[in-house]
């Protein structure tokens, strides 16, 4: 019983270590493709499957970037977007938020 209760102690002191570790804000952005919708993929390529859509103005979670493409978590699931229809979210004051390297124009049909 005792070792089971030091292992329990263990895990949560784990747990709230890497909770600490990891930040408090999660990077947001917003869909600002301006002909309305844009296609969410399941991968970074507009050959990848089309496995869905966002309206202008959802937001979303960003988790990560490959090339031009943003890995998005948002309300019906996870997927990629072109970054290009992607508006950035500021951050809590004082974070900085810039995952991005580049500012593209969205001016280029993505479908």
């Amino acid at each position: 019983m005792r070792v089971l209760r030091g292992a329990v102690v263990l895990a949560a002191v784990l747990v709230l270590a890497v909770a600490a570790a990891a930040p408090a804000w999660a990077d947001r952005a917003v869909v600002a493709w301006p002909e309305g919708s844009v296609n969410v993929r399941g991968g970074p390529d507009l050959s990848a499957p089309r496995i869905g859509r966002l309206a202008r103005d959802t937001e979303v979670e960003v988790l990560g970037t490959q090339g031009e493409w943003v890995r998005v978590r948002h309300p019906d699931g996870q997927g990629w977007i072109v970054e290009r229809s992607l508006r950035r979210l500021p951050g809590p004051e004082g974070q900085d938020q810039d995952l991005w390297t580049r500012q593209a124009p969205l001016n280029q049909s993505y479908r």
